[in-house]
């Protein structure tokens, strides 16, 4: 997934744990990872965030090892129909949003 702000560019990659940021800060902002200046007044600061227990969790590998579970030993599914249909739903009202927003 990727993040787009106006003074950060974030990339979080779900399947490997891990996540980039990129942040526009003042030049004489502390720096909390690699910067690189850009001009007199501003600089890149690059971050590699790391969640304390990021090696036990993969989202994407658990999410479908129930799933496989349910079908295999014929259990309930940890989400829905009903569930995953309003996350969709979710995820395209924020994607018409953005479509919005940029055409302003």
């Amino acid at each position: 997934m990727r993040v787009f702000q106006n003074n950060a560019y974030i990339s979080i990659d779900f399947l490997n744990n891990k996540s980039e940021v990129f942040r526009l800060t003042d030049i004489n902002t502390p720096d909390t990872g690699m910067a690189f200046p850009l001009s007199e007044t501003k600089k890149i600061v690059y971050e590699e965030p790391k969640p304390e227990n990021a090696e036990s969790i993969n989202p994407i590998k658990n999410e479908l090892e129930s799933f496989i579970t349910s079908i295999i030993e014929d259990k309930p599914v940890k989400v829905s129909l009903n569930a995953g249909r309003e996350a969709v739903e979710v995820a395209d009202k924020i994607l018409q949003i953005v479509k919005e927003s940029r055409k302003a």
